[in-house]
């Protein structure tokens, strides 16, 4: 197993702040962002402990790995968030088959059916989404949340479905074409996350041929003051 370690800027400068540490698993290699106030030691440490354990193992020992440090950068241990994250960077490989007639560009439309995004500050690039709208009410949709780099090349998408209208296809239909939109223009690379007991956000996923990428483990940390 390989392993690639790097590190960022990170501090919590809001009472409800979070340090959030992603632990990437692909097939053959673990992927870890540590903050740059964690020491050289402190990433040695993750490295070790995770060497030869099965995936859970894994994150309980970058846990452990992490606790013994906490009290001093100020953080304490919150939980691991497990996910499975998905990846889009060719038209080729979206299922243009699942795309049904009611499924429509409705990015003009955030307005007016209330789409509230994730948003980062002083992020304001015109984000895009994909809707069915039946009798004037928007049923399922899926609107790009987030941009990363600033390049804007790279992009998160969301996906959302009334319950009543779930398991009509109208999940995978939303998220195969604003997919197929994006990569028409700038965007190189979307990217799609779900929980790991997500069982339907996953299908979805899958239908609208977009690819299994790794499962990603994010270690949440909080102020220790809170």
């Amino acid at each position: 197993m390989k392993y690639e370690i790097t590190t960022k800027k990170c501090a919590l400068t809001e009472p409800d702040a979070a340090l959030i540490i992603p632990i990437l698993f692909y097939d053959n290699m673990i992927r870890a962002e540590l903050p740059e106030l964690f020491s050289p030691a402190e990433k040695e440490t993750l490295r070790l402990l995770s060497s030869g354990l099965p995936k859970e193992e894994k994150i309980k020992a970058a846990v452990r790995g992490f606790l013994l440090y906490s009290s001093g950068p100020g953080y304490k241990f919150d939980r691991v968030v497990r996910q499975h994250r998905f990846v889009c960077a060719s038209r080729n490989h979206i299922n243009k088959s699942c795309i049904n007639g009611d499924t429509v560009e409705i990015t003009r439309d955030f307005g007016r059916f209330n789409i509230v995004r994730k948003t980062w500050q002083g992020d304001d690039y015109p984000y895009r989404g994909t809707g069915v709208v039946i009798d004037g009410k928007l049923v399922s949709y899926c609107i790009e949340n987030s941009r990363y780099h600033d390049s804007y090349a790279e992009t998160e998408i969301g996906v959302q479905t009334h319950e009543a209208y779930r398991r009509r296809g109208y999940a995978s239909s939303c998220t195969a074409l604003l997919c197929s939109l994006l990569l028409q223009g700038k965007t190189a690379r979307i990217y799609y996350n779900c929980d790991s007991d997500n069982e339907a956000s996953y299908r979805t996923a899958l239908r609208a041929g977009l690819e299994h990428e790794c499962e990603a483990h994010y270690l949440i940390f909080g102020a220790a003051g809170n």
